[in-house]
């Protein structure tokens, strides 16, 4: 597995590989996005526009989900430089959905975050997927007006709800 900043964060299978542009990991992680976050053809896909929209200004940080060696799921963490972090891009390749990777990929994330600092975890959410968050302990609620009115006016995925976690200390790997 290529990973040039650092040791991935590991599971018994998983592994969560920090994304360096123009990679393998790198096209891994927009092919998952593309084919089951978006859903769009590899024409209708601009991964550049992708890796260069933020909703408010931050430091994003592309992770890529592996289960045996086998690259399945993404989640970006934008650190929100205010103890806050969005995770964006959150997608299991469909045809691992619905067999625990996308609660591992949160585990994973939220040690990464709590590790780089974060104290908070926020996502805008589906509204189909507001019970996997509360399941993992995210709570409704805003936590960015600014976010809440550029995804109900202008965001693709709208309508969204705004769900957030604390991270504690014994998060920390």
């Amino acid at each position: 597995m290529e990973n040039d900043r650092g040791p991935p964060y590991l599971s018994e299978d998983h592994s969560l590989n920090v994304v360096v542009e123009r990679t393998s990991l790198w096209r891994s992680f927009h092919e998952i996005c593309r084919t089951s976050l978006f859903r769009q053809t590899e024409e209708q896909y601009d991964p550049e526009r992708v890796d260069s929209y933020y909703p408010q200004p931050a430091s994003r940080t592309e992770l890529l989900l592996s289960f045996k060696g086998a690259a399945i799921g993404t989640v970006a963490i934008d650190d929100l430089m205010n103890g806050q972090a969005a995770l964006r891009m959150v997608a299991i390749h469909s045809e691992h959905q619905r067999s625990g990777h996308g609660r591992m990929l949160l585990q994973l994330a939220e040690k990464f975050a709590a590790q780089q600092g974060v104290q908070q975890l926020c996502v805008n959410a589906n509204p189909e997927a507001t019970d996997f968050y509360r399941a993992l302990g995210f709570t409704e609620g805003v936590w960015s007006e600014k976010e809440q009115a550029d995804c109900s006016t202008e965001s693709p995925l709208s309508p969204v709800v705004q769900m957030f976690k604390p991270l504690r200390n014994e998060t920390v790997l």
